[in-house]
């Protein structure tokens, strides 16, 4: 398996910043270990002098050289001890030269490393009330101290070092799994947490990043389907108007050449048909203005529903009975109820409905059929059904008859179903067609009752 990057960039870091303690620490002890022996070492030979100097003032000058060989059998190092004036006294018999007496007058003490026969020493020179002090201290056991921690440290750098490649294995390890395993979420369509995940916070990451995934996969859904029902609504707009402009057209050809033979003619039974021609094409203009206003008020919901309970039997019969009258070969038949059902509805807007449904089965039914009407009360809702023997209408036009303008043959607006369409959902109902034996069926649905 391909390892992350992230786990080659977590060993070379975690490697890395090891190398750079360690180079720290090296830097450190090669250079403050010395400094802070050298400073020990002097404060103590310094004191060590102090104490040498009291007691040789608190002693005769004839146990002086006792006193010194003593000190120098106690303490480590070589002690010289010069008179005022810079003569030897003791450990040296050479005198000491002016610019050391020069300079110790003007600092009484005075600090350095010196180089005695190859050997490095640490040494105190001091000016005290009878005598001056050269104290010396080698240096070697520090040298050889410092060349064992190097070579100490060099070990423990390169055991550091191999544990913090095998530390630094682990840790990218654990690390870059689960995010590798995020980066996996991120480029898949899964919106699950992988098999072997971790109960920690990687989960808790990988829980907020799959809810983020969800609402932000619902919102471009959501987008699409806007983009898309913007799309067919801009569509529906230029058909609507590429429709009004057709159906507008007619009436208005046929009004304007009937003008033109008006014109023309003097014969009487002419004129009055050429009236009656003009008369009933601006009907047909005022029917159709009527329709699209409606539908528009009905599509932005601006339409005001006067509802008031109505019973939808006795309600029916009414308008089947008025149809009869204009339509005597038509004839209905009722089914119906024990009881008559009463609903809330808006009684001018659901007379359009049920007329523009009776008036499509009387034009498109068969000679001689009868229109049944027949009324189902559900647990949660109630159907009116209106049924006549025709020819059944292709599957494919079903879904589409509820639109503006849709027509499945030449005759008509295309606009009368719509409208049943938009009323029956203003008052929450719904509105369907389907062919039946030998006919075809359309159901009005009320859930309100």
């Amino acid at each position: 398996m391909k390892q992350f990057p992230i786990f080659y960039k977590l060993i070379l870091y975690i490697v890395g910043t090891m190398m750079l303690v360690f180079a720290i620490l090296g830097v450190a002890q090669n250079l403050l270990v010395p400094s802070i022996y050298k400073n020990d070492l002097e404060f103590k030979m310094i004191e060590s002098v102090e104490e040498l100097d009291i007691e040789l003032s608190s002693n005769d000058f004839d146990l002086h050289e006792e006193i010194i060989n003593d000190f120098m059998s106690t303490n480590n190092g070589r002690m010289i001890v010069y008179d005022m004036t810079g003569q030897g006294l003791f450990g040296n018999t050479r005198d000491l030269p002016i610019r050391i007496l020069i300079q110790l007058n003007e600092e009484s003490i005075i600090t350095e490393e010196v180089d005695i026969s190859e050997q490095n020493f640490m040494q105190v020179m001091m000016i005290k009330t009878d005598y001056i002090f050269i104290y010396q201290r080698s240096l070697e056991g520090l040298n050889q101290s410092i060349s064992l921690i190097n070579d100490l440290f060099i070990y423990i750098t390169s055991l550091g070092i191999v544990l913090s490649v095998l530390t630094a294995w682990f840790i990218s390890n654990r690390f870059s799994k689960p995010i590798h395993q995020l980066i996996q979420l991120t480029q898949s369509n899964e919106l699950k947490l992988p098999d072997n995940h971790r109960n920690d916070e990687f989960k808790t990451l990988m829980i907020s990043f799959i809810s983020m995934k969800k609402r932000l996969n619902d919102t471009i859904d959501t987008l699409k389907r806007e983009l898309e029902k913007e799309k067919k609504q801009d569509q529906l707009s230029k058909t609507f108007i590429a429709n009004i402009s057709h159906e507008i057209r007619t009436p208005i050809t046929v009004i304007q050449s009937a003008i033109d033979l008006l014109s023309v003619t003097k014969d009487s039974a002419k004129i009055e048909t050429y009236y009656k021609m003009i008369h009933a094409q601006i009907k047909l203009i005022e029917k159709l203005t009527d329709d699209v206003m409606l539908i528009s008020e009905l599509q932005s919901h601006t339409i005001t529903l006067d509802k008031k309970d109505v019973r939808i039997s006795k309600f029916i019969e009414d308008i089947t009975n008025e149809l009869s009258l204009i339509h005597q070969d038509v004839h209905f038949n009722h089914k119906q109820l024990k009881s008559d059902k009463i609903l809330s509805m808006d009684a001018l807007s659901m007379r359009q409905v049920v007329n523009n449904v009776l008036n499509n089965a009387i034009k498109f039914r068969k000679k001689d059929s009868i229109i049944d009407i027949k009324y189902e009360r559900y647990q949660d809702y109630f159907d009116v059904m209106i049924t006549n023997q025709t020819t059944p209408i292709d599957e494919a036009h079903l879904p589409f008859l509820n639109q503006t303008f849709y027509k499945v043959n030449s005759d008509g607006l295309g606009l009368g179903l719509a409208i049943v369409d938009q009323i029956m959902k203003a008052h929450g109902g719904a509105f369907y067609i389907r062919n039946i034996n030998e006919g075809v069926e359309v159901v009005l649905r009320f859930y309100d009752i």
